[in-house]
C-alpha cells in the first residue's frame, strides 16, 4: 500500500512538473510575442517619421511640394492634368522640319514647318536660319494653336545655305481667347482647281510651270490681305516653296489666281497651298 502511495506520489509531481516547463515555455512564447510587437511598433513609428520628414519638412521646408503635387496628379489622373496643364501653361513649339531649297536664280529658300501643340496659346516668334558661317535677318510669326505652319526667308545667295536651320530666338506665348470661334469665322478658306501647266520662253529657251488655282472665301469678312504658302512635293520630298499674297480678298469671294513660278517642275506628285491669316489680328479686316 505504502509502494502504491509513494508511486501516485512520483506521477502527480512528475505532472506537476511538466506542466510547470509547460507554464515557462508559454511565458517565454509570450515575452518573444511582445518583444516583436514592440520591435514592430517602434519600427512602425520610425517609418512614420520618416515620412513625416519627407513630405512636410524636406518638400515643404525646401520649396519641393510643387513637385510633389505634380507627381501626385499626374500619377492619380494623367489625362486630366495635362489638361488642366495645357490650359494654365503652353508647351514648347516643336521644329518639324528645315528646308533649304535652289530656286530659278540659283539661290535658296529656306523653309522650317513650326508645330503649335497647345489648344489654348498661340506663339508671337522672333526667328531667324542659320547656314555655315552666316546667319539671316530676324523676321516674325505668329503660330496658331494646333496648327503645322511654315516660316521662311526667300531667295539667300551664297555657299553657305546649302543646308540650314531655324533659330526661334524669342517666344511670346498669348493666350487664344475664343480661338475656335475665331477660327471658324476667319480661317474658312477652300482651294480648288489646282493645276500646274507649263509656259514655253521661245526667246529663253525655257520653259516655266504655270500655278493656277481658285482660292474662296467661305466667310462673310473682307480681309486686306491673305498669305499663300505654296508647297511643291515630289513624294515626299519638298522641292520648292513659294508665298503669295491674295489681296483685298472679300467675304463670299472666289477668285482665279495664275502665278508663274518662273522655274519648271515636272513629275509633281502633290501641290498644297496654305492660306495663312492671323485671325487675332483685326486690323486685316474692312467693311465694304
Amino acid at each position: 500500500m505504502a509502494d502504491q502511495n509513494a508511486l501516485d506520489m512520483d506521477k502527480n509531481i512528475k505532472a506537476l512538473q511538466r506542466q510547470a516547463e509547460w507554464m515557462e515555455k508559454k511565458e517565454a512564447r509570450l515575452q518573444n510575442a511582445h518583444r516583436a510587437l514592440w520591435l514592430l511598433f517602434f519600427l512602425g513609428a520610425l517609418g512614420l517619421l520618416a515620412a513625416v520628414y519627407f513630405v512636410f519638412i524636406d518638400y515643404y521646408l525646401n520649396g519641393k511640394q510643387e513637385t510633389l503635387y505634380t507627381g501626385l496628379i499626374q500619377t492619380s489622373n494623367a489625362e486630366t492634368y495635362q489638361r488642366q496643364l495645357n490650359v494654365l501653361q503652353a508647351q514648347n513649339l516643336r521644329i518639324n522640319a528645315n528646308y533649304s531649297l535652289e530656286n530659278y536664280k540659283g539661290n535658296h529658300d529656306l523653309v522650317s514647318f513650326i508645330y503649335n501643340p497647345n489648344d489654348y496659346w498661340y506663339a508671337e516668334v522672333d526667328f531667324h536660319f542659320e547656314g555655315s558661317g552666316a546667319s539671316t535677318e530676324t523676321a516674325k510669326a505668329v503660330i496658331l494653336p494646333k496648327a503645322s505652319q511654315p516660316i521662311w526667308m526667300m531667295d539667300q545667295s551664297g555657299d553657305a545655305w546649302q543646308s540650314a536651320r531655324v533659330v526661334l530666338d524669342n517666344v511670346v506665348w498669348q493666350r487664344a481667347t475664343n480661338y475656335n470661334q475665331l477660327k471658324s469665322e476667319y480661317l474658312n478658306f477652300s482651294v480648288d482647281n489646282i493645276a500646274l501647266s507649263e509656259l514655253v520662253d521661245e526667246e529663253a529657251e525655257t520653259n516655266q510651270t504655270i500655278l493656277g488655282f481658285d482660292i474662296k472665301n467661305n466667310s462673310v469678312y473682307n480681309f486686306w490681305k491673305v498669305g499663300l504658302a505654296v508647297v511643291l512635293r515630289r513624294y515626299d520630298e519638298v522641292v520648292a516653296f513659294y508665298y503669295f499674297e491674295a489681296p483685298q480678298l472679300k467675304g463670299l469671294e472666289t477668285r482665279p489666281m495664275s502665278v508663274n513660278l518662273f522655274d519648271e517642275f515636272k513629275a509633281i506628285s502633290d501641290t498644297e497651298i496654305i492660306p495663312i491669316i492671323n485671325v487675332f489680328d483685326s486690323e486685316n479686316i474692312y467693311r465694304k
